[in-house]
Parts: C-alpha cells; structure tokens; sequence
C-alpha cells in the first residue's frame, strides 16, 4: 500500500522546523544581498538585482543576528603572566603537559 504524498515527496501535512526554516530565510538573503553586490540579475526578472539602502541594512542585521561575524581574536600576556598552554590527555596514561618539561 502506498501512501499519498505532496510536493517534494513528503507526506501532506509535512511541516519544517522553525530551525530549518530560519536557515533557508538566511540563505536567501545572503542570496539576494551577494547577488545585488556583484551585480548579478535577478534569476526570475532576468534584470539587475536592486536593492535599497534600508533593505541592504535590513538584511545585514537579520544575517547578522543569525551568522556571527568573523572577528580576529588575539590572546596575549606579558613577561611576568605569560599565556600558558596546557594539554591534558585522558584515557588510559592519562597526563597533563603544562609546558615545562
């Protein structure tokens, strides 16, 4: 016995979760806001895509909130609290390297 199924093949009812959805939103505007960069035309138009300066603005803070910016992060110390790196092995030698030899 076959059962019915609607577009895509999933079964009538079939609902995306709020977290799959999301994903597809955010891909769409990063979508639309590289193409409107690059001077890429609009794949239904067939014309340049255009976009205004609060829609750009919009759409940024929206990726933003969910992509987090890449930002360079630099940890340091100085001579009398040096950074310390420490590697800890566990399993059967379990052993703990703190640098000093």
């Amino acid at each position: 016995m076959t059962t019915a199924k609607g577009p895509g093949g999933r079964k009538p009812g079939f609902r995306w979760s709020e977290d799959h959805r999301q994903r597809i939103r955010v891909g769409e505007l990063l979508k639309r806001v590289q193409g409107f960069a690059l001077g890429e035309n609009d794949p239904q138009s067939g014309r340049p895509i255009e976009m205004s300066a609060p829609q750009v603005t919009a759409a940024l803070k929206l990726i933003g909130k969910a992509i987090p910016d890449l930002a360079a992060v630099q940890l340091s110390g100085d001579k009398d609290n040096p950074v310390a790196v420490v590697k800890v092995t566990i399993g059967a030698s379990a052993s703990v390297d703190d640098g000093d030899g």
